[in-house]
């Protein structure tokens, strides 16, 4: 063997306030020791660097619906690239209860590593405070 080879192993759970790069909010409430994605506009974004998607076959988020809810699209290496899988969650309940669910999605197959873009977009004429994002878990069932 003439080289050094590295096995870089990463949980399934990746937070959502731990992304590289996005136009989101991260909230954090201290009592609770909890932080997560809040301020989700229409066509705002978290981005994940030199994800391996090899062998995912689906996405579970813990969303919190607040505002008129939307979509969740992931999409390979821009903004606008390759749409992967697209996820609606539902707006919040009329009668103010506001809990955090989990909801999940198939994706399509992709191999190899990418940097992983997720746009969030609006569903209605309301752009702002569509939803909360805390996690993101890569399934491979």
């Amino acid at each position: 063997m003439d080289g050094n080879a590295y096995l870089s192993l990463r949980s399934p759970y990746v937070e959502a306030e731990d992304f590289d790069k996005g136009n989101v909010r991260v909230i954090t409430i201290t009592t609770a020791f909890m932080a997560y994605v809040g301020g989700i506009a229409d066509q705002s974004y978290i981005k994940f660097n030199a994800i391996d998607l090899t062998g995912i076959k689906q996405l579970k988020y813990n969303v919190q619906a607040i505002g008129s809810g939307g979509n969740i699209e992931l999409r390979l290496d821009n903004a606008n690239g390759p749409l992967l899988s697209k996820l609606t969650v539902p707006a919040a309940d009329p009668n103010g209860k506001v809990d955090w669910k989990e909801l999940t999605v198939a994706i399509n197959t992709t191999k190899g590593k990418h940097d992983l873009y997720f746009v969030f977009t609006a569903l209605t004429d309301q752009k702002n405070d569509l939803f909360n994002l805390d996690w993101i878990y890569f399934s491979n069932k």
